[in-house]
């Protein structure tokens, strides 16, 4: 749904970044998909999700970016030729982590398939925290590789909804992997996910897609034992493995798996290695997510000086109002850890989601200079 480019960020301790760029001639709102994906990964920070960095319309154009971490790996079908047993299982776990995760936040993905699946057994070095940039000395450039167990990285979150009961937009996703109940008109739930995440094991241990004949015809499953028959293609594969995709292929999404965190569980007791749900870095991830609670006085100060000093609306279906350049400088001040960063980052989300151009200076550990960021 767009056209990615590869780029180095010289700001940021010269990172290498992907730029997305969403063509308005060549997809049907743009605007609308790109906000879509931007407040997604705002909102969800996780190891096993790629990190975006910014967002905002190209320059004198109809266009729209999205800046996100870069991840030198390859897809999920591609990476499985190099796995160990071991390594895929831990890789299928990631997954797990990664959707239970979104999942939880309230999110469904839409579009899972081994394309939006990167593996990269890259490790990125130097570091960048919150409101300063710190940089490893020994080490100037931050993207020399350093090869480490495969990772995991869920991408591409422009179909992501946060389904809330109802289900009244078109069908999403890529055919063969969208799961019965959306094709049938019904309201999909995290449920729709873990079916093309079935459809996707499925792909990665036989080399095709279920249910669908070799000349790109869907079979469906009528007057099939279809059960036996996917225990058929799946043979060599270990029993709980096969059992567990036949789960996730479930036509009824009331006999799959329900939760992304139950197919550890099924994992772990099948193969007798016992993998945690949570790590100690995915669950911060938990913490970082939720969203900005006890900061809703200085939020709306915030709010209020930018609508002052730009005479524009920051509100839902609000209108536009005089300049007034009373307040032209805002300080916000406070103990470290107190969630100065926090409250910034909300704030900058707000603007850049109304398009009004944000910049940002940082400080260096290194540079003791007082105004050194201007």
């Amino acid at each position: 749904m767009g056209t990615v480019f590869l780029c180095e960020d010289v700001l940021q301790v010269r990172r290498k970044i992907a730029l997305k760029v969403l063509r308005s001639d060549r997809l049907e709102d743009s605007e609308e998909w790109s906000k879509v994906e931007y407040e997604a990964l705002t909102r969800l920070r996780h190891p096993n999700l790629a990190r975006v960095h910014d967002f905002g319309r190209v320059y004198d154009s109809h266009d729209w970016f999205i800046v996100s971490e870069f991840i030198r790996g390859d897809d999920l079908l591609g990476a499985s030729t190099t796995f160990e047993e071991e390594e895929f299982l831990d890789v299928v776990v990631q997954i797990c982590r990664a959707l239970e995760y979104i999942h939880v936040q309230g999110y469904v993905h839409f579009d899972i398939k081994p394309d939006n699946i990167l593996v990269t057994r890259t490790r990125q070095i130097g570091e960048e925290d919150t409101s300063k940039v710190v940089q490893v000395e020994d080490h100037p450039a931050s993207t020399d590789r350093c090869l480490g167990p495969p990772r995991v990285k869920l991408i591409d979150f422009g179909l992501a909804e946060k389904v809330t009961g109802t289900f009244d937009f078109a069908i999403k996703g890529t055919l063969h992997y969208v799961a019965p109940e959306i094709i049938d008109g019904g309201t999909p739930d995290r449920r729709a996910d873990l079916y093309s995440f079935g459809v996707t094991l499925h792909q990665i241990l036989t080399g095709r897609l279920p249910f669908v004949a070799p000349d790109g015809s869907s079979l469906g499953r009528t007057g099939r034992n279809w059960r036996d028959d996917m225990r058929s293609d799946l043979k060599g594969e270990p029993s709980y493995l096969v059992e567990i995709v036949i789960r996730l292929l479930e036509k009824d999404p009331e006999r799959r798996f329900s939760t992304a965190r139950e197919i550890i569980h099924a994992l772990s007791a099948g193969a007798g290695h016992h993998w945690q749900v949570e790590t100690a870095e995915t669950q911060l991830s938990y913490l970082y997510s939720n969203r900005l609670v006890g900061r809703r006085l200085e939020l709306e100060h915030l709010r209020e000086g930018a609508e002052r000093n730009l005479g524009i609306s920051l509100r839902d279906g609000g209108s536009d109002q005089e300049v007034l350049h009373d307040h032209p400088l805002m300080m916000v001040s406070g103990e470290i850890g107190i969630g100065k960063s926090r409250l910034l980052d909300e704030f900058s989300h707000h603007l850049k989601l109304r398009e009004i151009p944000l910049y940002s200076g940082n400080c260096h550990e290194s540079i003791q200079d007082a105004y050194h960021p201007f």
